[in-house]
């Protein structure tokens, strides 16, 4: 690491100015195409999209970015963010993904921070309030301490601590975010996007083609949004208002669950993923890292229900029952190389899950006839059920059957 950071690429802006034309070409600091996509396609969320609009209330910022090592290689991006009302000012950090650079770049910064307040441009800014007898100055504001790392690159839970502890020693309160902040924001901007259709049915952007930016991303969105896909959907949307409330709260529901269990298995410290055409009977999947954080090819695979009518109450023993719709799902469970958890949320929010590949197996026996019911005995999904099944799987106690290849 550089003793003496190159500072470079450095601009100030004021978020109080008038915001300018979308950009042809926008600037790695530009934050226009960050904020269409967390308004309007939330999945498509970066971590660099939040490093710049996680602050956007702040009235000033000034971005620029330092060598963070002799070579030039690794470029560390800079955030001062000046509150003028309190006379404070605090800084914010992105790396990007450096891999086993990225532990020693978040050190470094412990000791290389003040560098970059002291020399990194920033506008000189005086504001005087009406009724005030004098003004107030960017000059006056004290650095609050308090620093924000985004980074690319997954950190253990022991390097965290770490890197927190050294920052501590040298008075500074430090939060790093990383793909779990990243999960949770997706999920958080998903739901607030659902509840905006709720009221208006037919997106905003869909409504207006010229909302959306020239050069925003066009890569296909992983929510099904029927009014964006066909074109003919808002003219039944109109004219069926009650029904397309309906689907809309169905929708709200699984986008719910699918943001639960995301940010559920990115803090726990492993990786999920959804999966775009998800009816022959998986939804998602979970793919569990070693403890050196890297990830394992190891996963489970998961099958999500949202609402009160997939499980009913046995009368005879009061065993709670899932009602197997389409038997293709029973046969393509079975054939699966990794467990299969059937995932379902209720209304009031409670999300369990229980594996049932080698379930049917069982229960199958040598009959021929497939099986059409579930005896369900879901566990609570939460952190803990996670890495729990992580043990399983990785063969931490007495293995897991993996099934064949």
């Amino acid at each position: 690491m550089s003793d003496a950071p190159d500072i470079h690429g450095a601009r100030t802006q004021m978020a109080q100015s008038a915001s300018p034309p979308f950009p042809t070409t926008p600037s790695v600091f530009d934050a226009s195409v960050a904020e269409w996509r967390l308004k309007n396609r939330p999945y498509d969320l970066q971590l660099h999209d939040l490093f710049l609009t996680d602050f956007k209330s702040v009235p000033q910022h000034a971005y620029g970015a330092v060598f963070a090592d002799d070579t030039r290689t690794i470029s560390v991006q800079y955030g001062i963010h000046v509150d003028l009302a309190l006379r404070s000012k605090f800084l914010t950090f992105y790396i990007d993904r450096q891999d086993q650079h990225t532990a020693g770049t978040c050190t470094w910064l412990a000791e290389q921070y003040q560098f970059i307040l002291d020399n990194a441009p920033q506008l000189l800014v005086e504001q005087k309030q009406p009724g005030d007898s004098g003004t107030t100055s960017t000059k006056e504001s004290v650095f609050s301490n308090r620093i924000y790392i985004y980074h690319e690159t997954y950190l253990p839970a022991e390097t965290t601590v770490n890197v927190t502890k050294i920052h501590s020693q040298r008075g500074i309160s430090v939060i790093l975010r990383s793909t779990d902040y990243l999960s949770h924001k997706k999920m958080e901007a998903e739901v607030i996007r659902l509840s905006a259709e709720a009221v208006s049915p037919m997106p905003a952007y869909h409504q207006d083609k010229g909302a959306i930016p020239a050069n925003a991303p066009v890569s296909t969105p992983t929510t099904f949004n029927p009014s964006a896909d066909n074109p003919e959907v808002p003219q039944r949307v109109g004219g069926l208002p009650e029904q397309s409330t309906i689907e809309i709260d169905t929708e709200s529901k699984e986008r719910v669950l699918v943001g639960e269990v995301i940010s559920t298995v990115a803090l726990a410290g492993h990786i999920s993923r959804e999966f775009n055409v998800s009816d022959q009977g998986i939804d998602m999947e979970i793919e569990f890292k070693s403890d050196a954080g890297e990830a394992t090819g190891q996963k489970l695979y998961l099958q999500l229900k949202s609402g009160d009518s997939y499980l009913r109450q046995r009368q005879r023993d009061d065993a709670e029952v899932f009602t197997i719709r389409d038997e293709r799902h029973v046969r393509y469970w079975m054939a699966q190389k990794f467990p299969v958890m059937l995932v379902i949320r209720t209304s009031e929010g409670e999300v369990r899950w229980m594996e049932v590949r080698d379930w049917l197996k069982r229960a199958s026996g040598k009959s021929e006839k497939p099986v059409k019911q579930i005896i369900f005995e879901g566990e609570r999904f939460d952190v803990m059920s996670v890495r729990r099944w992580r043990e399983k799987v990785l063969g931490r106690h007495g293995g897991f059957d993996a099934g064949e290849d």
